[in-house]
Parts: C-alpha cells; structure tokens; sequence
C-alpha cells in the first residue's frame, strides 16, 4: 500500500527492510518483492519474516527512520520504535499500527519539508544554530528534530506542554447513559483520527441504542472541507444524528463537556500531544488513545487504554468493553485521576514553569 500526498508530488510506503539494505517494493505468492538499495529495479523475491524491521521510503529519495522488529515483547513500544511482530508475514507486512506510525513520519517530513526542501533545511539549520537552547515537548519529537538537523543543535532540553491539571481535579463527572463519547478536536485535521471514531459509532451503534458522540473543535480548511467529509461518513454510516459537533469551546466549556461524557477518546493517527488526555484523567473519565509516544507517556502502558494507530478493530473493541462494563469504566477512571495527580510533577503549570525557569536560571538559555 502506498501513500500520494495532496498535489501529487511525492509517493511514500512502508518497506520491509533486511540486513543488506534491501528493500520491499510488494509482494507476490512466493513472499516479499524486494528492491535494491536505489529503490529501482525488482531484484528477486525474499521471506519477510527474515526482514529486520519497517522503514517510510519515498519517490523523492526521503528515508524515515527503521522500526526494527525485536524478539519478544519487552522493550518493544514506538517511543523506542521496536516491533515484536507476533504474527510475522513472508510478504513482509508490517504488524497492525507500524504503517500508520511510519505513515505518520512520511507525512510530517512531506508537509514540513525539513528533509526534502534544502532552502527550508538550511534556513532552520540557521535558526538552530542560533539558538542556546532547543525545547522539545517529548523525546519522540527531540530524537526527530536531532535527526534532521544534525550538527545545527547545541543543547536540547524536553520539556512537555504544560497542563492545568489543578483546574481540571476541580470537575467530577456527572453520571449519564454510560454511552456518551467524546472526542476533542483543535481543528478537524483529518490526522486527528475522526474518521476512525465515526467508524466505530457505526460498528457499535446498533448494541448500544443510545450512544452518542459529540465533537468539541472547528473546521479552518477551506469550505469546511473537513467536517463535509466527516458528515458524508457519518451519513454513510447512518450514524449523522448520533453525533453533535459543538464547535469551538473555550477551556472551562471544554472541561464542563469532558465531565459530562462516559468515555474520551483520542484517535489521532500522528504522534502529537493532547492535552485533554491528561484533563479527562484528571476528571476521572476513562481514556481510550492511539498508541502514541505522547499518550503513552501520559497513560503509561496501559494496553486496555491504548490502541495500534489507525487499527479501526481495536479501537471499538476497547470502546466496546467500557460502554458495556460501567464497573470496569468507573475503575479505569479512578485509575486515571490517579496517575494525572502524580503526573502533576511533569505535566502540571507548576513543574513545567520550574523547569523554564531553572533552564534560564541555569544559564543554558539566555534571557
């Protein structure tokens, strides 16, 4: 499967890659079709559960960075982008959730242009170079900015997008239906994984008679070209009067409209930081999220919160077990007010204002 981006200029997809160097380019009843290291030119067909992991490859040249496939399960995780492939495919597939990772990772580089625009590379080596002190909001985000920008950066501190979890601690759910979703969107990039959760309304919807979605957050593409698509699934799916988009909220209503739901949801399918995962723990409401650096960190490994990026499946059915079992649902949530109390000494304003402040302080950043 390949991917095209909007105007048609470059052309990416996950390859299988061995030892040697070679590459995947498809695959055919015998196993994995294998390229050599130009991409160009089928040279022969190899097994791809010899395969040493998963990279993004592009038309253009662009080469992201190998999800390396590891023996067992322990250390495996996209913060350390190692693979346990429990299933592994002689055509060289990729488990459930590493496309979409790697997906993901050939979409920033193509929209940013950071690895394939020289003018716009050099002029950010410039900046960097200028600069004391990079700050980066997790080490996923770090490991990326080092990577393309080798030898410009001098100092790189993470420090994480602060959260106001006090504020958030001060709202308690109000008791519902047990069915009612919530997904907050800043905008309706369709990266946020929208999709994906109107989908599941539809799997589930005839189970759970009365379950709701509702959507906080607006459309700035042009002609709202966004929420039409969303609308159009969502009437495809027959599930349009099940959803209520509210618009843009300010903090407090967003807050208000996270304790009035029975489960958040977050599906973004690229690896960027939501705040409001850690608000609705703070709450109290149980959160399912795509299995994402940033998420990761906030719910730990939790895999009955976490779903592989994109996997539709996985994602109803952890929706599924909290709208059926409010117990477990009321459980998880506790667990999460929890961990967002003692994530207050890295998310909250005050930890990440200290942080600031000593780096500064430090002297590793000028006034």
């Amino acid at each position: 499967m390949g991917w095209q981006d909007d105007d048609g200029r470059h052309e990416g997809r996950a390859a299988a890659e061995w030892a040697d160097g070679r590459l995947s380019a498809g695959s055919c009843a015998d196993g994995a079709l294998i390229n050599g290291p130009d991409l160009h030119g089928a040279e022969g067909v190899a097994d791809g559960r010899e395969a040493i992991g998963w990279r993004g490859v592009c038309e253009c040249g662009w080469r992201g960075p190998l999800w390396r496939r590891v023996v067992g399960p322990a250390g495996a995780g996209p913060a350390a982008r190692q693979v346990h492939d429990s299933e592994p495919s002689r055509w060289g597939d990729p488990p459930p959730g590493v496309e979409d990772a790697i997906w993901a990772e050939w979409n920033r580089d193509v929209e940013v242009g950071a690895r394939l625009d020289g003018r716009y590379r050099q002029m950010m080596h410039l900046a960097y170079g200028q600069a004391d002190t990079i700050f980066a909001a997790d080490e996923i985000i770090a490991e990326s900015v080092r990577e393309t920008f080798a030898g410009a950066i001098t100092r790189m501190l993470v420090v994480p997008q602060a959260v106001n979890l006090e504020l958030a601690g001060t709202f308690t759910q109000v008791p519902g239906s047990g069915h009612r979703l919530l997904a907050v969107q800043s905008s309706f990039n369709l990266k946020k994984g929208l999709p994906l959760l109107i989908e599941v309304l539809g799997l589930l919807s005839h189970k759970y008679p009365d379950m709701t979605l509702t959507v906080v957050g607006h459309d700035d593409t042009p002609d709202a070209a966004n929420e039409r698509k969303l609308r159009a699934l969502a009437t495809d799916l027959d599930v349009l009067d099940r959803i209520r988009f509210v618009g843009h909220l300010t903090h407090v209503e967003t807050l208000e409209q996270l304790a009035s739901h029975d489960v958040f949801v977050d599906p973004r399918v690229i690896d960027s930081f939501s705040s409001c995962v850690y608000e609705a723990m703070a709450i109290g409401i149980p959160v399912v999220a795509a299995d994402t650096g940033c998420n990761r960190t906030a719910l730990g490994d939790d895999e009955d919160s976490l779903f592989p990026l994109g996997d539709v499946a996985s994602l109803a059915e952890r929706v599924d077990r909290l709208l059926g079992d409010p117990r477990q649902a009321r459980a998880r949530g506790s667990v999460g007010r929890r961990r967002a109390d003692k994530m207050r000494s890295y998310v909250g304003v005050d930890a990440v204002t200290d942080r600031l402040a000593e780096a500064y302080a430090s002297g590793r950043c000028r006034q």
